[in-house]
């Protein structure tokens, strides 16, 4: 057997899951490929898959879905009745609709999805001052539970039919009012990435090279609010470390409030699976 597991990941947390995921796969005796999802996004091109008898995408949550760069691409696929997974990595937030909403996505490309499993990792805002949700996951606990989950998920693909699973649809949302249009105002946008220090700059291009969406433009330092996910690749893989966060308190603070996310609250969640 050999499975593909295919990532998207910004701050790096996604892609240990990935490999831990990996290594549980080889460790029962199953060949296992790690695939960056990273420049395929970038360049609107698709891995070929055929060769997997089984295929796990891996994303991070992102206002409750996997991104939506990630969403536009996999439509992109065929799954031609493959078997698939997914797993999901948040920062204590919300999972928001990430399961169904990727699975049914999946679903419509023609996979068989069989499993799914979410992990806490630490926020991607994590990188701002100011930010400190989860902030020491993933541990030993979160990995275990990996673990756990392909050593059953493996159980599963190995069936004859395995039974795909199903995740309960989201309330839907309250339809748009016809008629006269009122003007809409401008979204506020979060504090986006913007170099500080600009004379320990090496240009190396790595932010620029590395963005997903392309929105940073290392001449200039600046990256294009239209385009920018705030997926946090830039900040995190700068070897100058002169890519930076606005504060990000107030943002903290108010998911915290409208959560209810005490740090005990935080402390008691689980990483946990769905076969």
């Amino acid at each position: 057997m050999n499975v593909g597991i295919l990532y998207f990941s910004g701050t790096n947390m996604t892609a240990e899951l990935a490999k831990a995921i990996q290594n549980e796969f080889i460790q029962q005796g199953i060949k296992a490929e790690l695939v960056n999802l990273l420049t395929h996004i970038q360049n609107d091109t698709t891995p070929t898959i055929d060769n997997y008898n089984g295929v796990i995408f891996g994303f991070p949550v992102y206002g409750g879905r996997a991104p939506n760069i990630v969403r536009d691409w996999l439509q992109k696929l065929r799954g031609n009745e493959k078997i698939s997974a997914m797993f999901f990595t948040y920062g204590g937030v919300s999972m928001g609709s990430a399961h169904y909403s990727t699975q049914s996505i999946l679903e419509e490309q023609g996979f068989r999805v069989i499993g799914s499993a979410e992990f806490l990792a630490k926020h991607s805002y994590n990188v701002a001052p100011g930010c400190n949700l989860v902030p020491n996951r993933p541990n030993e606990d979160d990995y275990q539970v990996a673990r756990d989950f392909i050593r059953k998920l493996l159980d599963k693909m190995q069936q004859e039919n395995p039974q795909q699973i199903s995740f309960e649809a989201p309330p839907e949302r309250r339809p748009k009012r016809k008629g006269n249009k009122k003007k809409t105002k401008k979204r506020r946008r979060s504090p986006f990435p913007f170099p500080s220090r600009e004379e320990d700059c090496s240009m190396c291009l790595k932010c620029e090279e590395e963005c997903p969406t392309r929105a940073f433009n290392a001449q200039t330092g600046e990256a294009d609010p239209d385009n920018c996910i705030r997926c946090m690749r830039c900040v995190v893989i700068c070897p100058d470390n002169v890519i930076f966060m606005g504060d990000m308190s107030d943002f903290s603070q108010k998911v915290r409030s409208w959560r209810g996310l005490t740090n005990e609250k935080l402390k008691q969640l689980k990483s946990k699976y769905f076969l």
